[in-house]
């Protein structure tokens, strides 16, 4: 949690001058900050809930990877989760 206060205080300035949350990923991606540290730090900095705060990372175009890989991930396990029998 040190990491992600840490990364939230040097993030602020930016977001302060442009309120551009694409600009706040750059910022945070150039930074060492990803995945959920980065989601953490943006909810934090944007003081936003963790769906707004999803949003703003995934929709940052510095972001893309983490996107693909995420849909990619869900598109595997949507396609496993048919040949899963549940069982009581």
């Amino acid at each position: 949690m040190q990491r992600i206060a840490a990364m939230s205080e040097a993030a602020r300035p930016t977001w302060e001058a442009t309120r551009d949350p694409h600009l706040l990923q750059q910022f945070l991606k150039d930074h060492d900050c990803h995945g959920v540290d980065a989601v953490l730090a943006t909810t934090k900095v944007m003081d936003c809930g963790l769906r707004e705060a999803q949003a703003a990372f995934f929709t940052a175009p510095c972001r893309a990877a983490e996107l693909e890989l995420h849909n990619h991930f869900l598109d595997a396990l949507e396609s496993t989760a048919d040949d899963v029998a549940v069982r009581d």
